[in-house]
């Protein structure tokens, strides 16, 4: 689920600042990534505010359940990992949001007077 806020502009008003630095990182990287990578990464780049590692799991768990990502299973200390990736290039990740988007709004507008 997007999360639109008419309230604010430009890319902050459809999602949180480490949720774009995650899709941003997905995009570049050449091999699966895990969830302990993703949220280091935050750390270093976001200067003290970053989520926690349960919010980038979270949300790596959000791009797959709608087909942004995938992952493949991994094993290590602690048991299985999953590690993240996209076969989507950046024009086509953000083709498919306007479409998520376009859809949702679609199905919240639809009116139906009785």
């Amino acid at each position: 689920m997007w999360v639109l806020s008419i309230c604010k502009k430009g890319s902050i008003a459809l999602m949180q600042d480490y949720k774009k630095e995650l899709i941003n990182k997905l995009l570049e990287i050449d091999e699966p990534i895990g969830s302990g990578d993703l949220h280091k990464y935050l750390i270093e780049t976001m200067n003290g505010d970053h989520p926690s590692r349960a919010s980038v799991i979270f949300f790596m768990n959000h791009l797959v359940d709608n087909k942004y990502a995938s992952f493949k299973d991994a094993t290590g200390k602690g048991g299985h990992h999953r590690k993240y990736y996209t076969k989507l290039r950046k024009e086509d990740f953000i083709e498919k949001i306007r479409q998520d988007i376009n859809t949702t709004l679609d199905k919240a507008l639809h009116i139906v007077f009785n």
